[in-house]
């Protein structure tokens, strides 16, 4: 028993000197910053940029697939060096029974890991394309604050974000980014790059959504509760959904809903038009603060960087 706790703990001191290198640094930079006081200039949260939520969500996947990368050749490793090595130091015949204990932990565990990988590269590809969509639409949008218009990205809200909140003098807007791929996916539909816009339903060249419109107007509502309550006086949000790289073709009708579907390029056809609810400049004022300050990243205990 203890020459197989030996074996164990010989191969895991042959792979773990990195993450002990890499543990021992952070609480090195810890202890460091707290002998010296050291800290960070940036005492005042930085506003949140476009596609915040996505891009943490995205680090966290990326580092749960260097995880399961490494998994299995751990567990390979650890397993035949305890096959192999315990009966070398011990004198004894390799054992047929561990060699093939440590074949099936090693298939296992690779197997596992792979499906896990392959679930995860695939979550990463949409959350991918998702972040470039956000940053588009606010490349765009950011242009309206030539025309005097406020532009928020990435709202933090109860469990969700709200991806980009325009204000302005033509009303408060809350838009949402659905970025989707280029293809056709009916027969019956005309090219691979025009969506349909009925009112209703959204239809990406045979892909019919509603769910987005739904999730549009439930994140307006919120929206618009929460700044009447912050300002003290009603406010009413309008929302909107963007899709870039997507043309949109309005059917007769579409209009007259309370949601707006653009492309970003037209970021300023969205504004131009005022919603039920026209701002003036003190109004315009009082939610702008509201928005900037729930948008600001919180930076007090962020390390100072070398």
């Amino acid at each position: 028993m203890l020459i197989q706790l030996g074996v164990v703990f010989f191969a895991l001191a042959i792979i773990s000197p990195p993450f002990i290198i890499l543990a021992a640094q952070i609480r090195w930079d810890e202890f460091r910053s707290r002998r010296t006081g050291r800290r960070h200039p940036v005492t005042r949260g930085m506003l949140r940029p476009p596609g915040h939520a996505l891009s943490e969500k995205r680090r966290y996947l990326a580092m749960d697939a260097v995880y399961s990368m490494a998994l299995g050749p751990t567990v390979g490793f650890i397993a035949f060096a305890s096959a192999f090595g315990v009966p070398y130091f011990s004198g004894k015949s390799v054992s047929s029974f561990l060699v093939a204990l440590a074949v099936v932990a090693t298939i296992c565990t690779s197997v596992w890991a792979g499906i896990r990988l392959r679930s995860l590269f695939n979550e990463l590809q949409a959350l991918r394309l998702g972040w470039e969509g956000e940053v588009a639409t606010a490349e765009e949008l950011n242009k309206l604050m030539t025309d005097g218009f406020e532009v928020f990205h990435d709202l933090p809200c109860e469990r969700f974000n709200i991806d980009h909140v325009i204000v302005g003098p033509t009303g408060v807007f809350a838009v949402e980014t659905k970025t989707r791929s280029k293809q056709k996916r009916s027969e019956d539909a005309q090219n691979d790059y025009t969506a349909t816009f009925d009112g209703k339903t959204l239809d990406f060249a045979g892909w019919r959504d509603r769910r987005c419109l739904e999730q549009a107007k439930r994140q307006a509502k919120w929206l618009s509760d929460w700044l009447t309550k912050a300002t003290g006086e009603p406010t009413v949000a309008t929302p909107a959904i963007a899709i870039p790289g997507w043309q949109v073709n309005r059917l007769k009708g579409s209009n007259k809903q309370p949601i707006r579907v653009f492309n970003p390029r037209e970021a300023k056809s969205l504004v131009r038009n005022p919603t039920s609810q026209p701002l003036d400049r003190a109004g315009v004022k009082r939610i702008a603060y509201q928005l900037d300050q729930r948008c600001r990243k919180d930076l007090e205990h962020r390390q100072v960087e070398h």
